[in-house]
């Protein structure tokens, strides 16, 4: 799998958090490297998703035309 922002920062964040390895091993900072060379003139990361869709996404109205009857049925 191809490594992404997303999943470097979280390793990372982890790996330091933990202990497991200093900030200044060459582990660590090829980590801060490749999320800076992958960075955009924004700041951001692009980073695509992993998951499959379950299901097409779609607006839910049902609640809030719960909530109103709700409110209705209350007065």
């Amino acid at each position: 799998m191809k490594s992404d922002a997303y999943a470097t920062g979280q390793v990372l964040y982890a790996l330091f958090e933990s202990w497991m390895v200093n900030s200044g091993d060459e582990s660590f900072q090829n980590g801060i490297n490749y999320l800076l060379k992958t960075q955009d003139k924004s700041g951001a990361w692009l980073v695509e998703t992993r998951s499959y869709p379950i299901q097409p996404f779609f607006t839910v109205i049902f609640l809030h035309t719960m909530k109103i009857s709700l409110y209705q049925l209350q007065r």
